[in-house]
């Protein structure tokens, strides 16, 4: 009885060693073809990119005609079943009218919206949390006469306020943070999961919450 248990579960083993190297191999086969995919995206919408941009998983580009997307080398950026906090999240790149979306080299971000009516940059090696969504637009106006009707958009968008997002070399930004229009994020400044951003941030200090409020300043 003893042996039958033990031959039971040696073959147990085995299958599970198998599933586990097939699991392995459609994982690996997945994550390729969404390099690949994206890859074939970005040279579609025309973006200019440099070498050694790597975005697995689903990204969604939308873009107009006069609108502009350029991206650095080295750049990272991870959604879906490779993220660590939502696989069912994606990467988002929303650039409108005649707006500029500018990443430079050696980025990293999970699951990140970018939405552009203006002009967003983003510096060198900067490290962007999961879920984090960078807006330079409040998307409608202020006048709740024109707000959410089909006038907003088009006779009347001089209405909806935007301003360019800037943010600097080494920042690093949490999980879930909403970047406002008009926020000039300074060098190496860290921003805590979570914050809502609401102003400019001084470079290489600590800033957090719901609006983000200074915290400590960092040695460089």
């Amino acid at each position: 009885m003893v042996l039958c248990l033990i031959f039971f579960l040696g073959i147990v083993m085995k299958v599970y060693f198998v599933l586990s190297k097939i699991a392995e191999r459609a994982y690996l086969g997945l994550k390729s073809f969404s390099l690949y995919v994206n890859r074939l995206k970005l040279y579609l919408w025309g973006i200019d990119y440099g070498e050694n941009v790597c975005a697995l998983g689903p990204l969604r580009i939308r873009m107009t005609r006069d609108a502009k997307i350029i991206i650095g080398h080295n750049l990272l950026a991870v959604a879906g079943y490779n993220s660590t906090i939502d696989s069912s999240k994606k990467n988002v790149w929303s650039v409108c009218g005649s707006a500029s979306l500018i990443i430079r080299d050696n980025v990293g971000m999970t699951s990140t919206g970018i939405y552009c009516n203006d002009k967003i940059e983003i510096g060198n090696h900067v490290l962007i949390g999961a879920e984090t969504l960078i807006m330079d637009t409040n998307f409608h106006s202020l006048d709740y006469s024109i707000r959410g009707t089909s006038k907003e958009g088009y006779q009347h968008k001089g209405t909806i306020n935007t301003a360019p997002v800037v943010i600097g070399d080494y920042v690093f930004i949490g999980t879930r943070c909403i970047i406002n229009k008009g926020v000039n994020i300074g060098e190496g400044a860290i921003i805590a999961a979570g914050s809502v951003v609401v102003t400019d941030i001084p470079a290489w200090e600590v800033w957090g919450g719901n609006p983000a409020k200074f915290i400590k300043s960092l040695n460089h």
